[in-house]
């Protein structure tokens, strides 16, 4: 969910609010980054949560389904990434668009 002020991500206990202040750059993926690894969290067939690390992303946070692209990437100033997606490639477009056209209204 995007509000004015931040991006929302929550899949049951587990809540991610990004403030827009605090994006440095977003980019749209069509497949998830090479050998990803679960430091902590869930990595099931159908849904990956938690604390994962990939080259060049140590600190990534992860809420999505595997199986559905595209996901979003979205890197803070302090260098926490964040990889989310919806089981809805359709809605997961829209997110990007509403966040994309959120933080250039910023700049």
């Amino acid at each position: 969910m995007v509000n004015s002020k931040e991006i929302h991500c929550e899949n049951g206990k587990t809540v991610y609010n990004i403030p827009f202040s605090k994006v440095k750059e977003i980019k749209i993926l069509n497949s998830l980054p090479d050998k990803m690894i679960r430091t902590n969290g869930y990595g099931g067939q159908y849904l990956c949560k938690g604390s994962f690390s990939t080259t060049g992303m140590s600190n990534l946070k992860l809420m999505l389904d595997p199986t559905n692209s595209p996901y979003i990437l979205i890197k803070t100033k302090s260098n926490q990434y964040y990889l989310i997606g919806s089981r809805n490639s359709r809605y997961t477009k829209n997110v990007y668009t509403k966040i994309n056209n959120r933080i250039n209204a910023i700049k």
